[in-house]
């Protein structure tokens, strides 16, 4: 399953290098905010990513949680 991401389009030669292995895959119709974990990391922001994202991210300490912005 390829999940795409709002202004990261896959290319081309990639769905045809797939295509050529004969590998199966599908695009999915899920909606993926553009957000990237290198963005977060620089700005340390919370405020673009889903409350339930957020929870997770605050649970685990995947980032320092002092520094994080809501």
């Amino acid at each position: 399953m390829i999940i795409l991401r709002e202004g990261y389009p896959v290319e081309s030669n990639t769905l045809k290098m797939l295509e050529k292995y004969k590998v199966k895959f599908k695009i999915s119709t899920i909606k993926i905010p553009e957000t990237s974990s290198s963005n977060f990391r620089l700005n340390l922001n919370c405020s673009n990513l889903p409350p339930s994202l957020i929870d997770i991210v605050k649970k685990n300490n995947l980032y320092e949680p002092t520094k994080l912005v809501e």
